[in-house]
């Protein structure tokens, strides 16, 4: 059992993971875009494993390697809630060719 400071560290760092993995999952598809369909499967994979790992890494430093429910649902509650504002940014900014 881990103490309550510890899990809202983790708490914290999964929501703020989230957020950053929407927003580099945003670039990633922008980024990938115009590009065949299996490079884009194949960089999909890739970036997941990526991430999935370094949340993992991660959580050894933060919590000893504890694994919670509620850790894989902030990081899914901050992914949805910045993805379409993330999403509007980028398109904002997307320079037409």
């Amino acid at each position: 059992m881990i103490d309550l400071s510890m899990q809202l560290k983790t708490i914290a760092f999964s929501f703020l993971y989230g957020i950053l993995l929407s927003f580099l999952f945003n670039i990633n598809y922008r980024l990938l875009f115009f590009h065949k369909k299996i490079v884009r499967l194949l960089f999909d994979f890739i970036f997941i494993i990526d991430f999935g790992l370094l949340y993992f890494y991660l959580l050894q430093f933060l919590d000893y390697g504890y694994i919670h429910i509620y850790f894989f649902a902030f990081i899914v509650g901050g992914f949805f809630l910045s993805f379409s504002f993330f999403k509007r940014i980028i398109r904002k900014h997307n320079v037409k060719k």
